[in-house]
């Protein structure tokens, strides 16, 4: 009762939370030099142009330039306001629209331009409670904040961008799941040296359904295409992430997931799903597909974070911890990194400091 309770009134009080829909165009001059993001988004338009939370019939490509606050420091929360200020608030210059082979050719370019061996694509994926330009704008803090190489490419799917929006999300994803699996084909035909995928909480649920997927029609595909993955705070049930690795013939050279067992949306979550553990807030998972799992527990980071749901990217002192010794600056821990804790998995436990 008290359980069902909580859960009423966290409802009740979060219900109005919705996340701005409009585009926060910069008119003129730029703040200073922008980050490109490239974007596949399943999300529908409304009669303005402006992307929404509902489902869109295909995929939309496009590239946008976002412009950095003069005075940005890293992991400082963006805001998105309808008419940024080039002083303190992130925006957007004008956004290409492409078709799919215009996409590919875009970010072809874009990577000819970075010397050989740094021709990297990074996909990030978003999460729960997501307006569209909040994830454009995660993807280029990701790409500047750790200095990631090559290009930064971001996949929207359909969030309705409202706290009271928890199920219409989880559905969203799965409604995206064959264009995901499109997307995903797409990019691995690019002159790419190296193919990450980075998804936070609810979008790394996306990722495993849609390489679970693939595995299935094409064994060994994800291996062979993906070299790396970073789930950040995981929103996907123990149980349900075992089955859906369990269809790989082999995980990726490097895959990483990042926890905190303080991270209150998940906490939350597992209230909602009757199963205290979500794959982002324990270390207490095995693997049996061939390959490892590296798990890096940010806890002892969680009170220096503008959100305990993203701790790699909104806490500096997380920030500046991985950047220094690599395990986001290279963007994986290598081999020989953590501590072994079960079958297929290292532990690797950042300090505070």
């Amino acid at each position: 009762m008290r359980l069902r309770l909580f859960v009423c009134l966290t409802l009740l009080a979060l219900a109005a939370c919705t996340a701005p829909t409009y585009t926060p165009l910069l008119q003129g001059s730029s703040a200073g030099p922008a980050e490109t993001v490239f974007v596949a988004t399943t999300r529908a338009e409304d009669d303005t142009g402006r992307f929404t939370g509902e489902r869109g019939r295909g995929t939309t490509y496009l590239s946008v330039p976002v412009n950095f606050p003069r005075d940005y420091a890293p992991g400082q929360p963006a805001r998105i306001v309808e008419v940024p200020d080039p002083e303190t608030d992130f925006s957007v210059g004008s956004a290409r629209r492409f078709d799919g082979p215009g996409f590919r050719a875009a970010v072809n370019r874009a990577l000819a331009d970075e010397p050989r061996g740094k021709r990297e694509v990074t996909v990030y994926v978003h999460g729960y409670f997501n307006a569209f330009y909040t994830g454009v704008f995660r993807a280029a803090q990701l790409k500047r904040d750790f200095g990631l190489d090559g290009a930064m490419v971001h996949f929207a799917w359909p969030s309705r961008g409202s706290t009271a929006g928890y199920a219409y999300d989880r559905e969203s994803l799965l409604y995206s799941r064959d264009a995901m699996e499109r997307f995903l084909r797409e990019i691995a035909t690019l002159n790419a040296d190296r193919v990450n995928v980075v998804a936070h909480s609810l979008g790394a649920m996306l990722v495993m359904e849609t390489l679970r997927q693939i595995e299935i029609d094409n064994p060994g595909w994800v291996r062979a295409n993906i070299d790396g993955i970073a789930f950040v705070s995981p929103d996907i049930d123990i149980e349900v992430f075992k089955s859906q690795a369990a269809r790989f013939r082999a995980l990726p050279e490097d895959f990483v997931i990042f926890v905190s067992d303080r991270d209150r949306v998940l906490l939350l979550s597992s209230r909602y799903s009757g199963v205290r553990e979500r794959l982002g807030n324990t270390r207490d998972v095995e693997v049996s597909t061939e390959g490892e799992l590296t798990i890096v527990d940010l806890t002892a980071l969680a009170d220096t974070a503008e959100s305990r749901h993203f701790i790699p990217a909104t806490s500096p002192t997380a920030i500046r911890i991985l950047q220094n010794s690599g395990a986001f600056a290279d963007f994986f821990p290598r081999d020989g990194i953590g501590l072994p804790i079960g079958r297929g998995v290292r532990l690797l436990q950042l300090p505070a400091e």
